[in-house]
């Protein structure tokens, strides 16, 4: 979803990705094909149990909140990832780095949840654990496609707590060498302690 915010409706605002940084908010997986709306206001239909997902664009002074909404439509393809990470090291409990290939928006942040994902499992020793993406903060969408290429991914823990029979972190992430912002994600491990 992140990515098509990034490759459609950025343009379709008439924003400048250079410019532009997004925040995302996962309710729960989406189940169902739906509607992207967008606004220039945050919505009263954030409880809305058919809100899979939740956007808020920034630039400049310009705000957007994009909701996905589900429909009664069943997901009938899920894309097939081919993901691109190489050099995975875990440096301390859910942080280290890995080199990680950036053709195009899908690729980056694929790329970068399944690199977190795999820290936690190789830090809970688990590679069955389910590893759910609650939230991205500041991520600047537009320096991810001038950018093309293989990179180093630096990811720094910053903290965790139990949340919902659970596990919750949040990491931070950089690019070594490259003058490009940093940024969060938080995760969700069901059934998982320290």
């Amino acid at each position: 979803m992140g990515a098509f915010v990034g490759e459609v409706i950025l343009p379709a605002l008439g924003l400048q990705a250079v410019n532009t940084r997004m925040d995302a908010q996962f309710h729960h997986l989406a189940t169902r094909n739906g509607v992207m709306r967008c606004q220039e206001a945050p919505s009263d239909m954030r409880s809305s149990l058919a809100i899979a997902a939740e956007f808020r664009l920034t630039s400049g002074t310009k705000n957007f909140y994009i909701y996905f909404i589900e429909d009664e439509k069943p997901v009938s393809n899920r894309t097939k990832t081919q993901y691109d990470i190489q050099d995975l090291e875990l440096l301390s409990p859910f942080s280290g780095s890995c080199h990680i290939n950036i053709n195009n928006e899908l690729s980056f942040f694929e790329n970068i949840i399944e690199a977190n994902k795999r820290l936690h499992q190789c830090t809970l020793n688990d590679k069955k654990i389910k590893v759910i993406n609650l939230y991205m903060k500041k991520i600047p969408l537009g320096l991810m496609v001038q950018k093309k290429g293989m990179y180093r991914l630096n990811i720094r823990h910053i903290g965790s707590r139990s949340h919902n029979d659970g596990l919750a972190t949040i990491n931070e992430f950089s690019f070594e060498g490259l003058n490009f912002p940093t940024f969060q994600m938080c995760f969700l491990m069901p059934g998982a302690t320290l």
